[in-house]
């Protein structure tokens, strides 16, 4: 891949997921995708798969989860924040939700408010319903990070 150009994929993987509180933390690379995870480990398995499938394994995720139900307002500006306390050419920042509505304006509300420059040549993951992702790929291709789209799956 040359400088510059930004390689985004969306990728399709099957997990059985329940609702759970929002949490922030780091995840590393654990159960695979294939067992019955709920919720953040749900999220981190699907993340962990996605990356494995582009060919590119990491370690370690930050994990942000935003449980189905949970109020996304402030949740842009503390994803923002996220992104510049964190050095993301280090860990894989991975957002997650059931919820397309609440991801995608968490997302997209803090890819772009980000100063320019913060996230260039950054991976993100972002594990989310189908029905989110070209509004997150469109704000992801703005801000220039490297985007890895997972699908969660309809119940």
């Amino acid at each position: 891949m040359s400088r510059g150009v930004k390689e985004n994929r969306t990728l399709s993987i099957s997990v059985i997921a329940c609702a759970l509180s929002l949490v922030i933390g780091c995840a590393t690379n654990g159960a695979g995708p294939n067992s019955a995870l709920h919720g953040p480990d749900a999220i981190a398995a699907m993340a962990t798969q996605a990356l494995s499938s582009a060919g590119r394994p990491r370690q370690e995720l930050f994990l942000v989860y935003l449980a189905p139900g949970t109020d996304p307002s402030g949740g842009a500006e503390q994803l923002v924040r996220i992104f510049q306390e964190n050095n993301c050419k280090d860990v894989v920042i991975t957002i997650g939700s059931e919820e397309p509505a609440g991801i995608s304006s968490i997302v997209i509300g803090a890819l772009e408010f980000i100063p320019p420059g913060t996230v260039d040549g950054c991976e993100i993951v972002v594990v989310a319903p189908a029905e989110a992702a070209s509004g997150i790929t469109a704000a992801a291709n703005r801000a220039g990070v490297n985007l890895i789209y997972a699908i969660y799956p309809a119940p």
